[in-house]
């Protein structure tokens, strides 16, 4: 019986220190610093890349600077279409 109390004890213990992890976002992520950049090209010794398998990627929605001190997103931004309608 005894056993049995002191893992439950530490299985508690451990559940709820878990529950208290730091969760900051001071560092800067790798993704906020990436840039738009020109489009590849193949070399002319290579067959010329498909124009139909492109990735088109939308440009994210303009909005206030965060404070220093804001939270961690916890959504990404809404993404705006290129298309015009």
């Amino acid at each position: 019986m005894n056993t049995k109390n002191t893992f439950t004890i530490l299985l508690i213990g451990l559940i709820s220190g878990g529950c208290g992890a730091d969760l900051t976002c001071d560092e800067p992520q790798k993704y906020q610093m990436a840039v738009e950049s020109s489009k590849i090209t193949s070399p002319e010794d290579l067959d010329l890349l498909r124009s139909d398998r492109e990735l088109r990627i939308g440009r994210a929605s303009p909005r206030d600077p965060r404070s220093a001190d804001s939270p961690c997103l916890d959504t990404p931004p809404r993404i705006l279409s290129q298309e015009s309608s």
